[in-house]
This record gives C-alpha cells, sequence and structure tokens, in this order.
C-alpha cells in the first residue's frame, strides 16, 4: 500500500490542508479587516458590523443545518448522491434567495443610505449558503484541497478589491458587496470543481427528500440559530440603544478574541478519537482524558487571554490607530469570554459523544436569554463596556452552571469545575450512570 492509498494518510493530509487553509484565511483576514476598520473609522465600521451581524441571523436559517444531514445520507447510500447533494443544494439555494430578498426589503423598509445599501449588499451573501453542502461533500470525499483553492482563491481576489476600495475612498456598502462577493465565488468554485469530477447536470431534487432534511436538522439549525443569536445580537442591541459608533468600537474589540477561536476546534478534533477510544475501554479512562482535554484547553484559554490583556494596548494601537483607542478596554474585559468559549467546544464533544444534544440546546437557549436580558441591563448602564461584561458572565453562566442543571449532564459540569478550580487534581468522582 503506498502512503497515498493509506486511509490515515489521507485524513492526516486532508485535515493538513484545511487547517492551513484557515489559518492562513484568519491571520490574514485579521489584518485586512484591521486595516479596514481603520480606514472607515469607528460609525462606519459599525454599520459594516452591524449589517453582517443581522445577515449571520439569517445565514443560519436560510442553510436549514441540512449540509450535516446530506453527508449522514450520503455516507449510508452513496449511489443517491445525485439526489441527495442536489436536492440538499437546490433547497439551500432557494431558501438563500428568499431570505435575500426579505433581507432586502427589510433594509429600506426600516434603514435608509448608507445603512439601507449596505445592509442590501450584505444579504446577497444568503445566496451563497449552498456552498457548505459542497464543502461538506468535498471535505467527506477526503479532497479538502478542493474546498482550499475555493476559499483560498476567493479570499485573495476579496481581499485585493478591499484594499483597493480603500485606496479609492470607497462608501461602506461597497465592502458589504466584495464581502457578498467572496461568499458567492467560493460556491461558485465548488460548483465548478464539482462539475469538472462528477458534472453539476446530474444533480437532481425531490421535494419529499427536501421535506426529510428539514425534518431530521431543524433541532440542529434551531441550535445553531440560538448560538449565533447568542454571539451577535450584542452588536445588534448596541446599534439600537447606542450607535453604530458603538457597534464600531465593539466589532473591533471582538476580532482579538475570535482570531483564537479555530484552537479549540482544533484541539477537539485531534483528540477526538483519543476520546471515543477511552469512552470505549471504561468509563474511569474516559473521565480521566476528558478531564486533561479540558483542563489543556483551559490553560490555553487563561494563557492567550493573560497575553492580550497585556498587550491589549499596544496591539490596539498599532492595528487600528488612535481612533480606536476606547476599543481597549473593552478587548481586555472582552477577551475572558475566551475561556468558556474553549470549554463550550470541549462540552460539544462530550454532549455528542453521549447523545445530549437536547440537553446542549436548552443550554444554549438559556445563554441566549440570560445575553438578551444583562445587554438590556447593562448597556444602558455601563455603555460598550456592559455588552462585554455580559457576554463574559453569560458564558460564565452557560459553562459553569448550565450543566449542573440537568441530571445527565450534572456530571459534566462538575468535571469542568474541577478543572477550572483544582487543576491537576484527581478527585475520585462517581462512575457516570446513564439517567433520565
Amino acid at each position: 500500500m503506498t502512503p497515498s492509498d493509506n486511509p490515515i494518510s489521507r485524513i492526516v493530509k486532508n485535515v493538513s490542508i484545511l487547517g492551513v487553509s484557515k489559518l492562513l484565511r484568519i491571520g490574514l483576514g485579521f489584518v485586512i479587516t484591521a486595516y479596514v476598520a481603520r480606514n472607515l473609522g469607528t460609525d462606519l465600521f459599525g454599520t459594516l458590523s452591524y449589517a453582517f451581524a443581522i445577515v449571520s441571523l439569517g445565514h443560519i436559517l436560510c442553510s436549514l443545518g441540512i449540509e450535516s444531514i446530506a453527508r449522514r445520507e450520503l455516507n449510508i447510500h452513496p449511489k443517491n448522491e445525485p439526489e441527495l447533494i442536489g436536492t440538499a443544494i437546490y433547497g439551500q439555494f432557494l431558501v438563500g434567495a428568499a431570505g435575500t430578498a426579505f433581507l432586502g426589503a427589510l433594509a429600506f423598509l426600516f434603514q435608509s443610505g448608507d445603512e439601507a445599501l449596505t445592509l442590501f449588499f450584505a444579504a446577497f451573501t444568503l445566496l451563497a449558503t449552498w456552498n457548505t453542502t459542497l464543502s461538506g461533500y468535498f471535505q467527506n470525499v477526503l479532497q479538502g484541497k478542493s474546498v482550499a483553492i475555493a476559499q483560498l482563491s476567493s479570499f485573495a481576489i476579496s481581499a485585493s478589491l478591499k484594499l483597493y476600495l480603500i485606496l479609492i475612498d470607497s462608501p461602506v456598502w461597497a465592502f458589504a458587496a466584495v464581502e457578498s462577493l467572496e461568499s458567492i465565488l467560493i460556491a461558485l468554485c465548488l460548483a465548478y470543481l464539482y462539475h469538472r469530477g462528477r458534472s453539476f447536470h446530474r444533480l437532481r431534487w425531490r421535494f419529499a427528500r427536501f421535506r426529510k432534511y428539514v425534518a431530521d436538522s431543524w433541532p440542529a439549525a434551531l441550535s445553531g440559530f440560538v448560538i449565533i443569536v447568542y454571539m451577535r445580537i450584542d452588536q445588534i442591541m448596541l446599534k439600537e440603544l447606542l450607535g453604530t459608533d458603538a457597534v464600531g468600537i465593539y466589532s473591533a474589540a471582538l476580532r482579538f478574541s475570535e482570531i483564537w477561536a479555530f484552537i479549540p476546534t482544533f484541539i477537539a478534533t485531534s483528540a477526538l478519537s483519543t476520546l471515543m477510544a477511552a469512552k470505549e475501554d471504561s468509563p474511569q479512562r474516559y473521565r480521566k482524558v476528558y478531564g486533561s482535554f479540558i483542563e489543556t484547553n483551559l490553560a490555553l484559554a487563561l494563557l492567550i487571554a493573560c497575553g492580550i490583556f497585556i498587550i491589549a494596548p499596544a496591539v490596539v494601537s498599532f492595528f487600528l490607530g488612535i481612533q480606536y483607542s476606547d476599543t481597549t478596554p473593552i478587548v481586555r474585559i472582552h477577551v475572558w469570554s475566551l475561556i468558556f468559549i474553549f470549554v463550550g467546544v470541549s462540552r460539544s464533544q462530550h454532549f455528542l459523544a453521549e447523545n445530549l444534544l437536547r440537553h446542549s440546546l436548552a443550554i444554549s437557549i438559556l445563554g441566549a436569554l440570560i445575553n438578551i436580558v444583562l445587554n438590556w441591563f447593562w448597556i444602558r448602564s455601563h455603555g460598550i463596556a456592559g455588552a462585554a461584561w455580559s457576554t463574559v458572565v453569560s458564558q460564565a453562566i452557560v459553562a459553569l452552571v448550565g450543566p449542573l442543571l440537568f441530571a445527565r449532564t450534572r456530571d459534566f459540569g462538575l468535571l469542568v469545575l474541577r478543572s477550572l478550580l483544582f487543576p491537576n487534581l484527581r478527585l475520585r468522582l462517581k462512575t457516570v450512570r446513564p439517567r433520565l
């Protein structure tokens, strides 16, 4: 067997290509976004960020979460690929087109001027929601190179256009149009690569299949929507309560935290096989391995948070300039949310392994509600810092208190508390027993 025929080797190569692609886009994307924010200023950057916060809510609804269901069905019935992939793509495109029209109409009904145009052009991102299905397909068949080519080439075009827009001092809506163009280019590039290998014309649509997709995927779609609300509602509420200038300052601060969010996902992907093997071995070994997994995530999160807290004044000044000086204290508050983001990714792996998705949804809904309530009161009393504190506190409640509310997740909650309060101290806890 040659190395190229070895399935493990192909998986490692596939993950490596996707990982390098993601790192390049995250790193360069951060620099480009900082340059755009610096050029636009806090007010216009707030207008741009607000528009895409609204669109992000629509994106998860228009994608319907059916890409994961399509991948599952494709693994079971590979001969039905034309119907399975075709139904997912055409269904997501139709819903995305409807979402684009709806948001476009709302933009001019409730906004005006550049704000209306920015939201209108940002809404075109929804036309490309079907790229999640093709991206998932290529990853499923270990052709991550195709996904990387589509993403990097589209990113390069988008980044070049943004730099050009900065040079000619373009209006803010032009940046929204380029952002949407990048998503559409990714989708078209993936479609071309699929067509070259398997022919796009063979794809078929079946309404009965689409209806089954929606019936199977709505819990995941709802969970995804709740998480997006949880992550973006602060920007929307800041706009309504304090204006776009506040959104610009806050959104710029988020970039210094969100850039690190890929790390726990990468660790979780790498550790998944080890965790599952430990689970098959014995509950005691699973607890020990999972405890080490959580402690690793917490240690990294604390290290990153402390580092950013110390160097925040210097990096904010370097990337954003004097006009974003109010961003520094927000960065120093919001960065502590990384601890609970890392815990959240760890929790998702455990809940998936134990089939506790309904409990995960309930905890996410709790977090979204707490976040909305805290934002409503704290933005009014503490301004932009109130939004940052709302995020940190609500995520802490979800990470540390949420799992304790249910019998089947309580053991995980205790494990997280032990790892946070007593790292490397092995406590003897009872073996997990399924409870209703």
